[in-house]
């Protein structure tokens, strides 16, 4: 499949099984699709009629929409505070209350709140973002409290490790859907048998609601049964949605709907 022009945006489309993206430097007035518009630094996208959106596997496609994802989460962790707060997410904050510090895998991490945390607790902490920024402003207050931080510039799915991890936990870590299971089944794979996952995301109820999440992209939020699905032959500890309040600096705020999800990697018999 080539790169192509879109009638109705007039943009460059990066076509796709069930449709495309469409990608140009102002929002098209012939655009009849201008709610799903969302706007990065230099570009629009427009995402065209998929419920089920397949993006395409071409490396020249990844890296244009990546680049794009890399520079929204700079420019959102460049801003002055903490975009979802220094405390931790609470759901990680109870569950790691009631485990020996081990070997933390944390993807996602933008700032690090979890990261500093774990790391108070005497976790050995491995985090990894595709954001400069996060990166930097969570080492920097890992300096001022003399905490030590293993934290990585990278892309869920080149992520390799041996399964030496005691725990991994994925908090609001979003993926498209046509990468989802292999960044989960990927990240697993980097657990000792024995070891955990834990996760809190929004559900597909969330669309609507001012407390965050990939409003645009509903196909990125979460039913139990696709992370149930995701870590198969794990043994699931807890998996329910819930109705919460979000308290998490300035973009999780109000009321949200969210998975919240455990799992334990099966221990090997070694008879």
């Amino acid at each position: 499949m080539g790169i192509g022009v879109h009638a109705l945006c007039q943009g460059f489309v990066i076509p796709t099984s069930l449709g495309g993206w469409a990608v140009y430097p102002r929002e098209s007035p012939d655009c009849m699709r201008r709610q799903r518009c969302t706007k990065n630094k230099k570009n629009y996208i427009c995402r065209l009629a998929m419920p089920a959106l397949r993006l395409t596997r071409s490396p020249i496609v990844r890296k244009i929409i990546r680049s794009m994802n890399v520079d929204f989460w700079n420019q959102r962790y460049s801003e002055q505070g903490w975009a979802y707060g220094l405390n931790p997410n609470d759901f990680f904050r109870r569950w790691l209350a009631y485990h020996q510090p081990g070997r933390l895998l944390l993807p996602c991490e933008g700032e690090g709140r979890q990261a500093l945390h774990a790391a108070r607790l005497g976790w050995q902490v491995e985090a990894f973002d595709q954001s400069e920024a996060g990166k930097n402003k969570a080492l920097e207050q890992a300096r001022l409290e003399n905490l030590s931080v293993d934290y990585r510039i990278m892309d869920a799915l080149n992520y390799q490790s041996e399964p030496v991890h005691d725990g991994l936990a994925l908090i609001y870590a979003h993926f498209p859907v046509d990468i989802r299971l292999r960044v989960h089944r990927n990240l697993g794979a980097a657990l000792r048998p024995g070891g955990w996952v834990l996760v809190e995301g929004f559900h597909t109820n969330q669309v609507g609601k001012p407390s965050g999440g990939p409003q645009q992209q509903p196909d990125m939020l979460f039913e139990p049964h696709q992370l149930e699905g995701d870590f198969e032959g794990f043994e699931v500890l807890l998996s329910q949605v819930l109705d919460i309040r979000l308290g998490e600096g300035k973009y999780h705020q109000g009321e949200a709907s969210v998975c919240r999800f455990i799992a334990r990697k099966p221990v090997v018999n070694s008879q």
